[in-house]
């Protein structure tokens, strides 16, 4: 969930569970003196990249979407004050 909606991560601050497969295959690596990949280190990162391109460009837009949707707030707020002040809203 932190990952999807980063601002929420305040008042989510449980510790996610290790993956199984990936410690298994991390303590296999290490007991054969072979490094782990930077791949599957990323991917133990951020869990949405193996949902594939379509997943994170989804979230990345959704994310420019918020921003875009903020920013548009904040230019219509001086317009919102001059209507407020001649009683136009």
């Amino acid at each position: 969930m932190t990952k999807a909606l980063p601002y929420l991560d305040f008042c989510c601050r449980r510790k996610q569970k290790k993956d199984f497969r990936y410690a298994l295959r991390k303590s296999l690596l290490h007991k054969m003196s072979i490094k782990m990949p930077k791949t599957d280190i990323k991917l133990e990162e951020d869990p949405y990249l193996r949902l594939g391109f379509g997943m994170n460009a989804y979230f990345d837009t959704l994310k420019y979407m918020m921003i875009l949707m903020f920013i548009l707030f904040i230019i219509s707020l001086p317009t919102m004050h001059i209507y407020s002040s001649f009683k136009a809203l």
